[in-house]
């Protein structure tokens, strides 16, 4: 790094001369952003889910930590499970099966009696403030985050967002609660 800028990123495939660099590697991002003397602001989270059988169609929306699939499953959890700051462990626990089936029950008691038929972990990044960090940051010119507690919801919108302000169709700070300046304050 020079002057504030990444000349290069060095990878076991060779160096890059990076124009802009967006960091979105998730639970990862804390690494990246100590590379460059940058905090990212997020720390692990796991969550845990449970996935029922095909069911007709009766959530339209997420509710309460569940939503539907198109092909009719109901995802339930979104179980946060608080683990120290360098842990990447996604191993699945009994007791995040049982947390979110118990949130499940408690929050759709008509559906008690339907058949689970997976369920899966995995570790996500949690912004301080729960909300994305994306955008430019105030220390890096050339050194972009691009992070959400719920990348598997909220990415694609946002994606069209950074693509948007990479561009110049969209200010950086045209949402202002997402940038990463608002750590500043």
């Amino acid at each position: 790094m020079k002057d504030n800028h990444i000349e290069e990123i060095v990878t076991n495939k060779g160096t890059v001369k990076p124009g802009l660099v967006i960091c979105a590697a998730g639970i990862y991002s804390r690494k990246i952003g100590e590379m460059v003397s940058m905090d990212a602001h997020v720390k692990p989270e796991r969550g845990f889910c449970l996935v029922s059988e095909k069911m007709p169609k009766i959530l339209n929306n997420v509710i309460v930590g569940a939503r539907q699939t198109v092909s009719g499953n109901i995802i339930f959890g979104f179980i946060a499970d608080k683990v120290p700051m360098d842990c990447v462990d996604r191993r699945m626990y009994i007791r995040g099966l049982q947390w979110a089936a118990k949130d499940a029950v408690r929050d759709f008691p008509a559906l008690q009696n339907i058949n689970i038929i997976r369920s899966y972990t995995g570790m996500r990044c949690k912004p301080e403030d729960k909300f994305p960090i994306i955008g430019p940051t105030d220390k890096v010119d050339n050194f972009w985050f691009h992070l959400a507690h719920s990348a598997f919801a909220h990415n694609p919108v946002l994606s069209d967002y950074v693509a948007e302000m990479v561009t110049g169709e969209r200010p950086y700070d045209s949402l202002p609660e997402y940038v990463y300046t608002c750590f500043d304050k």
